[in-house]
């Protein structure tokens, strides 16, 4: 018997080979008649593991662990991926909020955090303290959201239109009061409105 047919015969069942263990042997054969086995990795991926990569060594982990174990700490952009994480997919996420601020604002992740340190980390308009987006930091996961606020209908770079960092939310917060209102002299005019309601100025005249 060949050292390749021993290979096809032999029970792996129970086994472990770096981090999978055998759980049994699988119903589908290789070409020639090869054994594959059902295999379940030490982070609790299952695989299907032929029994020559198994007993050659040419298969240890998962495709998971495989990708843990060769992944760069920090990415092309410098960023340190253990602070800010990776996706399923093993995109930085820091690249991604950079990304997306220069699509959406034309700034970059690194001008948002100069905005923030300018306001002290909090919000431009009513003073409350706003979450801090930077791992590590005190203020990481706490406070307000945080919503970069723009001019909108104009033809400025993008870049021009940003004004600073607000609160947020779905439903309250600045950033939603503020929405499109672009015109100063309009919020004067409410501030005067609001100093001097109009209705109670009518009204005291009429009583006199």
């Amino acid at each position: 018997m060949t050292k390749s047919e021993k290979s096809k015969s032999k029970d792996l069942t129970g086994q472990q080979f770096g981090k999978w263990t055998v759980t049994g042997p699988h119903t589908q054969r290789s070409s020639n008649g090869g054994m594959f086995w059902r295999c379940k990795c030490e982070c609790g991926q299952n695989g299907k593991i032929s029994s020559t990569s198994l007993i050659r060594g040419k298969s240890t982990q998962c495709w998971f662990c495989g990708r843990q174990a060769t992944r760069k700490r920090f990415c092309a952009q410098g960023h340190d991926t253990e602070l800010w994480g990776r996706t399923s997919s093993y995109s930085c996420r820091a690249c991604l909020r950079d990304k997306h601020l220069r699509s959406h604002y034309g700034i970059t992740l690194e001008e948002f955090f100069v905005i923030y340190d300018f306001q002290k980390g909090l919000c431009a308009a009513c003073k409350k303290p706003l979450g801090d987006y930077r791992p590590g930091k005190p203020g990481y996961g706490n406070g307000c959201r945080i919503e970069v606020d723009h001019e909108h209908g104009t033809k400025k770079p993008k870049k021009d239109t940003v004004r600073g960092l607000l609160c947020g939310g779905r439903w309250a917060g600045c950033n939603r009061k503020l929405g499109r209102i672009d015109k100063i002299d309009w919020l004067t005019n409410v501030l005067e409105y609001l100093k001097e309601p109009p209705a109670q100025s009518a009204l005291r005249r009429k009583e006199t």
